[in-house]
């Protein structure tokens, strides 16, 4: 930049700090183009190359008062501009992220109700299969799901814990066959 080139900028600079409109039309028409391709290279969209412009004249223009710019003019609005497209990639970056956790957190919802779903289906056809069972094999399924040891199983029926033991096999053997899935599910 020569010095009158430099000379100037600062008074374009300080008439559009004083809200001179003609000076503010000067500094958009000279600088609006290699401001657009600069965009346009960073961002690779032509209208979002069109709104990093607008944006950083907007902001030039409304905050004309406050401006105190140490370099030139030109570096200032391409730093402005740079700056609005690094916002939208942070804020592309956050959007995608927050979009990412929300389907995970859909995925894990889903499953978590296809899963309790699948639970409540599963509990009522074991209750219909138990019903079906000899009713020594059927309280000792009960009890051992609730955590109780064979001893006192056996102690509670007037049975051998061996007795508890085969039953409980028995058991274990016919319920298997109708359902693989739970008693791995019941048991793992």
């Amino acid at each position: 930049m020569t010095l009158s080139s430099a000379i100037s900028e600062r008074k374009l600079l300080h008439r559009l700090k004083e809200g001179d409109q003609e000076a503010f039309s000067s500094l958009y028409t000279t600088h609006h183009d290699a401001l657009y391709l600069y965009a346009y290279r960073l961002a690779g969209d032509e209208d979002q190359a069109a709104d990093f412009v607008q944006e950083a004249f907007m902001y030039i223009w409304e905050k004309k008062a406050l401006l105190h710019i140490e370099t030139s003019l030109i570096a200032y609005l391409f730093r402005a501009v740079r700056h609005r497209f690094l916002n939208l990639k942070a804020h592309d970056k956050v959007r995608a992220d927050f979009a990412a956790n929300f389907q995970r957190h859909l995925d894990q919802s889903a499953y978590a109700v296809d899963r309790i779903i699948e639970e409540k289906e599963l509990f009522e056809q074991l209750q219909a299969e138990l019903a079906k069972l000899p009713q020594k094999m059927a309280q000792i399924f009960r009890l051992r799901q609730q955590n109780i040891p064979d001893r006192e199983i056996a102690e509670q029926l007037g049975i051998s814990e061996k007795t508890v033991k085969n039953l409980m096999s028995q058991t274990l053997k016919k319920l298997a066959h109708t359902f693989k899935r739970f008693v791995l599910f019941l048991f793992a």
